[in-house]
């Protein structure tokens, strides 16, 4: 009989699985899904949290994007990508003063914290 791990299949009766998609973000559930693919060495897990750790941090996700080149899509169209106009101001009492947004950014702007693991909350 198969063993579940503590957290990541406390809810699942079918292990070992063929592949982890996760969303984890504390350092406890990491150490668990680490311990499991130590377990579980043939199963792939999907964004590991070595491999996706910069793009906790909006800079360096942003420098990331910065270096994709464009490519080529279907019959010679293209795409591209690019990165907002962005500053970083680190005394919340400065966002009033527009003279500390730098150049090029105008209202409305999105303030969001530089480093976070929940990506999609806005400040």
């Amino acid at each position: 009989m198969n063993q579940r791990p503590k957290s990541i299949a406390s809810s699942v009766n079918y292990l070992p699985f063929d592949c982890v998609l996760h969303k984890l973000n504390t350092e406890e559930r990491q150490k668990q899904l680490k311990e499991y693919s130590i377990q579980n060495p043939s199963a792939y897990i999907i964004d590991s949290p070595d491999a996706i750790q910069r793009l906790h941090n909006r800079i360096s996700i942003l420098e990331v994007v910065s270096k994709i080149e464009t490519v080529e899509v279907k019959d010679g169209e293209s795409t591209s990508f690019g990165t907002p106009k962005q500053t970083v101001i680190y005394d919340s009492e400065k966002l009033k003063d527009m003279a500390c947004w730098g150049d090029g950014l105008k209202f409305s702007v999105t303030a969001k914290p530089l480093v976070t693991g929940q990506k999609y909350e806005i400040a």
